[in-house]
């Protein structure tokens, strides 16, 4: 409500705010809108219903009523409805505008009913006070133990899963390839190649599509937009369930597998993000478990969830790339929106546990027997050579005099970035209408459709290819002994030089790029040629630029249909396509100025793959340290940054990132970070929290409600919070402030409901009297994962007649210290609030509360804290001492 009730406002306000001669627009405005109500009141007057037939205006006002679920009628939407036609029927453009915008946010509002948030406020009740008091130290310290052990156990399970699926995607794609090539040298011709080929490529892609379609929608795209809707405090139902981890990370193997252009690293991000919040919460609502524990007070609850989500989404990127810094750096820069140090640390262990794991289970695939001596971390993720062969240093270098080059790739990667993001969003709008969700059938077989297209173009290409001659030379470059092994090999020993169809001594110029996965062709456009330096090679320019079309044109339509694929690999593919042609350029021109200065093509490929995927997704340092991780450029890391630094600077001035703007696109609640040229802060900074607040649709409880009351406030709303006053503040009303004693959530309500607490008012001095029932109790209201369903909701639960008048005793159990503001207080200082601390809701007091004290920072230091206690406990025991001499 905070973040668009000064949207709202400000759509009113725009009337006077733009054009010429618009305060006397907004006049008339008004005056029409006075006129428009009394129609409509005077045509409406004395009827029950409209005729939604036969007024469009009548029949959008209704379907609005019924999405808000709201106590109006039809009748008084259709005449707000019938305001909007009055206005928009006058000669004002900026009073038809302001209108416009009215409306676009008032469906924007309607969608946002459909999410509900998490709080992280720190629960405050009698039972979680004793569950706490009876904690001592040593207790503090074995919940850390487990914490970090938690975090270790996530990294190893995300090292063995990417070893799993890395190994998987390999076998699948050699078969594919190995056997199709071996059909060309045997057959030639083009019907019985293609035919495996496609064959293949098609039954995979059934597999990728079905596990999305049918067995769980959100596996679908790459996950990171969920999980930056899930991070930002937004409930995802079945986001991190264990059958959308299955779903994903098949689906992304045999989404590669099957030849879309995709990559791996986003499904991995999310699969970790599964495995970070089963293993911080030590349970599954799959498999109906969860491992017992006298911490779950540290252990289960939404806060703790979050941050194990965020460390396992560090672990995915750290085995997707094989790069752990690289991976804890895009949890803190894109994934996580509360960041703290605990989180950075423990997302430090992991992303090291994992890709520790993913070299040593490598090295054991390699050499079982030898894996004492065996050389780890000899390789990179996108590297074509061993580290004993690449020289780096040789390799990434740059002159003075390339700067500028480097900032003009950095600023066309943001323009290629915010191309890609408005034409994608447009075919995901188009893409929403023509097959939604609602018709599996569809869209698996867009899956299918766009896979075969895909695999047709790509192998077409590669047949059509003129050949080129294998030089005696090139055996340098391909080494086919010492460089990493070969997704398959053909005549030469090598992928790199396919000869396919090209007669004996040539190879094919195209199938070079075209005939590869997605990953090893982008290898090669880096790498090619970096072992032997006194060998280059230079791409073919049509080539590249076939290559960077046709791999950008597919990207656009892939990202977004019906199974897992990630946005990374065909990112970097195609900067490092368009890098390398703007190097070829460059050393032309060198060439042409009569200098013999080596112009490192490999530089210009890696800054040209850094930039696109900055142009894309809008992240800086972590794509920096990936990039640099993944191909070993650390040499030209400066120029990286220089041309990712411009790469955001341009994207960000034409629009939204691509995963900013999917999540824009479903409409998800976001409260993103405000800035000071933000001009939606602005904006709120006009408006007050009461210009926005809810205040007529409260539902309130007393501090001892029946049954019957909290069964009518569960099924008359959809509210995550009830307000408990006393019993003669209710009922609530507009015109009276009542007293608030506290607040309880709607899942404990549910839960009390269900179970017998609260009712025996011995029972529960019991319970606040014995530490292990405290404990018992708290476990049951804090249950993680929540199995009265997030929301909470009675359900088919069966309450007889007398147990609808049995009284609640809510006190242990509500939140004695919500969240306080005053109602003056500008919207943007609520907003601040709301997020910094990741509050589901804030409670607005009048204008002039009581001061009974003032509280600073010193005050709250350790040693004040523990001088107060000391004093405390002094003034006890001089208490009980005096009633002893008494």
């Amino acid at each position: 409500s905070i973040f668009f009730g000064f949207e709202w406002k400000r759509a009113s306000f725009a009337m006077e705010a733009e054009g010429t001669g618009s305060a006397a627009d907004a006049a008339y405005a008004r005056e029409e809108v006075s006129t428009a109500m009394e129609l409509e009141r005077g045509e409406t007057e004395g009827s029950t219903t409209m005729d939604f037939e036969e007024d469009r205006y009548g029949a959008r006002a209704k379907e609005v009523a019924e999405v808000w679920n709201l106590r109006l009628s039809a009748r008084q939407f259709a005449q707000d409805i019938g305001l909007q036609k009055a206005c928009l029927s006058s000669p004002s453009a900026s009073a038809r505008e302001g209108l416009e915008k009215q409306e676009a946010l008032r469906r924007r509002m309607v969608r946002y009913n459909d999410f509900e948030s998490h709080d992280y406020d720190t629960l405050d009740n009698q039972v979680a006070r004793k569950v706490l008091r009876g904690f001592g130290r040593k207790d503090y310290r074995k919940a850390g133990a487990i914490k970090w052990v938690t975090a270790f156990s996530v990294g190893l399970v995300m090292g063995a899963v990417a070893f799993l699926i890395n190994y998987a995607i390999m076998g699948l794609n050699r078969a594919k390839y190995q056997t199709t090539a071996d059909k060309i040298a045997s057959d030639g011709g083009f019907g019985k190649p293609f035919g495996i080929f496609l064959g293949m490529s098609t039954g995979f892609l059934i597999v990728a599509g079905y596990l999305v379609c049918f067995v769980e929608p959100l596996a679908g795209g790459s996950g990171i937009p969920e999980l930056k809707i899930y991070l930002n405090g937004i409930h995802l139902k079945s986001l991190l369930c264990v059958k959308t981890f299955f779903a994903t990370v098949l689906g992304v193997l045999f989404s590669i597998s099957g030849g879309l252009v995709a990559g791996k690293e986003g499904p991995f991000i999310h699969a970790g993000g599964i495995v970070g919040g089963g293993f911080g919460t030590w349970s599954s609502n799959t498999f109906r478990s969860k491992i017992p524990s006298k911490y779950d007070a540290f252990m289960r609850n939404f806060t703790y969830k979050r941050d194990f989500v965020g460390i396992g989404t560090a672990a995915g990127v750290a085995t997707a790339f094989s790069a752990p810094i690289g991976g804890m750096l895009f949890t803190v820069e894109e994934g996580a929106t509360y960041f703290n140090h605990h989180l950075l640390w423990k997302s430090f262990l992991a992303t090291a546990a994992s890709v520790v794991l993913l070299q040593i289970l490598t090295g054991l695939q390699d050499d079982a027997s030898n894996i004492l001596s065996y050389r780890l971390g000899n390789s990179r993720d996108f590297g074509l050579y061993d580290e004993n062969i690449a020289v780096y240093g040789k390799e990434f270098f740059y002159y003075l005099w390339e700067i500028p080059f480097f900032m003009l790739i950095g600023a066309g990667g943001g323009l290629v970035g915010a191309l890609f993001v408005k034409m994608n969003v447009h075919l995901t709008y188009f893409r929403r209408k023509l097959v939604p969700q609602s018709l599996p059938m569809l869209r698996l077989l867009e899956v299918v459709v766009i896979g075969v297209i895909t695999n047709i173009i790509f192998f077409s290409i590669s047949y059509s290819s003129p050949c080129d001659e294998y030089k005696e030379e090139y055996k340098l470059i391909s080494r086919a002994g010492t460089a990493t092994s070969s997704l398959w090999t053909g005549r030469y020993g090598t992928n790199m030089f396919p000869e396919l169809w090209c007669p004996s001594g040539t190879f094919s110029r195209w199938g070079q790029l075209f005939y590869q996965p997605l990953a090893e062709a982008l290898k090669i456009i880096i790498h090619i040629g970096e072992d032997s330096s006194e060998v280059p090679y230079n791409f073919n320019w049509l080539t590249l630029l076939m290559y960077f079309l046709v791999t950008f044109t597919l990207m656009v339509v892939t990202y977004g249909v019906g199974a897992a694929t990630g946005l990374f690999v065909p990112s970097l593919v195609v900067g490092a396509a368009a890098g390398r042609l703007i190097g070829k350029l460059v050393k032309e021109i060198v060439r042409s100025a009569g200098s013999n200065l080596n112009v490192s093509l490999s530089s210009y490929a890696v800054i040209g793959a850094a930039s696109s995927l900055g142009g894309a997704t809008r992240m800086t340092i972590s794509i920096t340290v990936l990039v640099a991780e993944t191909t070993g450029a650390f040499g030209i890391l400066a120029p990286i940054m220089v041309a990712v630094f411009f790469s955001k600077l341009v994207g960000d001035t034409l629009g939204l990132g691509i995963y900013d703007a999917h999540i824009r696109i479903r409409g998800a609640p976001m409260l993103e970070e405000q800035s000071f040229d933000d001009k939606e802060t602005n904006i709120a900074a006009q408006c007050t929290v009461k210009d926005v607040m809810a205040k007529e649709s409260i539902v309130a409880l007393p501090s001892c409600p029946s049954i019957r009351d909290i069964v009518f406030a569960l099924t008359s709303c959809k509210h995550g919070v009830f307000p408990i006053f006393e019993e003669g503040d209710l009922p609530l009303s507009s015109n009276r402030k009542s007293s608030l004693q506290g607040c309880i959530h709607r899942n404990f309500l549910v839960k009390l409901v269900k179970s017998s607490a609260g009712r025996d008012q011995t029972d529960m001095s019991t319970i606040l009297e014995d530490q292990s029932k405290a404990v018992q109790m708290f476990n049951y209201l804090q249950e993680m994962p929540e199995k009265a369903g997030f929301g909470g909701d009675i359900g088919d639960y069966q309450i007889t007649e007398e147990e609808m008048e049995v009284r609640v005793d809510l006190t242990p159990f509500m939140h004695r210290h919500p969240y306080l503001i005053v109602e003056d207080t500008p919207a943007s200082r609520a907003y601040s609030l709301l997020r910094d601390l990741g509050l589901r809701h804030i409670f607005v007091t009048p204008s002039k509360p009581q001061v009974v004290g003032l509280l600073s920072r010193k005050d709250l230091l350790p040693e004040n804290v523990e001088l107060a206690l000391q004093y405390n406990e002094s003034y006890a025991e001089f208490l009980a001492q005096k009633d002893k001499t008494v």
